[in-house]
């Protein structure tokens, strides 16, 4: 999993990173024990989802998550990011290992001058 952050902005590692992951039918040759709520242990841009599996055939996952992200420097502006990524699945025992890779161009947030001006 990487996201991808804009120019001068950073992860928080002060923040928790939380991913979720759900599969889209009750049985799959993806372990269901695996599933549920995970934190990265040390906050980063990019890491790694290792996912036991029990058989052979084909499985759909999501994987979904928010992390926090703030400019680098003193400046003291964070933002908050979510996705969800649907991934299809295929386990086999002729197949060779492969890992998905999921990332995330995070797209730069709008400047203050950017916004509509809010009059009361």
């Amino acid at each position: 999993m990487t996201l991808k952050l804009p120019e001068g902005w950073k992860i928080n590692e002060q923040a928790p990173l939380v991913y979720y992951l759900k599969a889209n039918a009750d049985q799959g040759p993806i372990e269901r024990s695996a599933l549920g709520k995970h934190q990265v242990e040390k906050p980063s841009a990019s890491f790694d989802v290792t996912l036991p599996t029990g058989g052979n055939g084909k499985d759909q996952l999501s994987l979904s998550m928010h992390f926090f992200y703030c400019q680098s420097g003193g400046e003291g502006l964070c933002r908050v990011g979510s996705v969800v990524f649907t991934v299809p699945l295929e386990i086999s025992d002729v197949g060779s290992e492969t890992a998905a890779q999921l990332t995330l161009d995070v797209p730069a947030p709008l400047a203050a001058e950017g916004l509509p001006a809010l009059n009361p």
